[in-house]
């Protein structure tokens, strides 16, 4: 164990270590923050006009459309999703 930590301590101090660590972490920042921008939603209010969502407002939106249809896939669920659509088929 002495010896990995040796060696951690010996990476960590290379200066090319710490810069592509930070190039990872403004990487990783980047693509976290890609697929947020490019989200675009639309909608219509009460009154029917259309509402366009883009950035957090839409997946805040998209989250809560659907949180119905979000978790586990039970027996129950299934059931019940195969009724509606012999329902809506037949």
């Amino acid at each position: 164990m002495r010896i990995l930590q040796l060696e951690l301590k010996r990476v960590l101090k290379a200066r090319l270590t710490w810069i592509l660590l930070t190039l990872a972490l403004l990487l990783a920042a980047l693509l976290a923050w890609l697929p947020v921008s490019h989200c675009y939603s639309n909608d219509t209010d009460e009154t029917g006009n259309p509402v366009n969502l883009t950035g957090l407002a839409s997946v805040a939106y998209e989250k809560e459309r659907q949180a119905d249809a979000a978790g586990s896939v039970t027996p129950e669920r299934v059931r019940k999703a195969v009724e509606t659509y012999q329902a809506c088929v037949l």
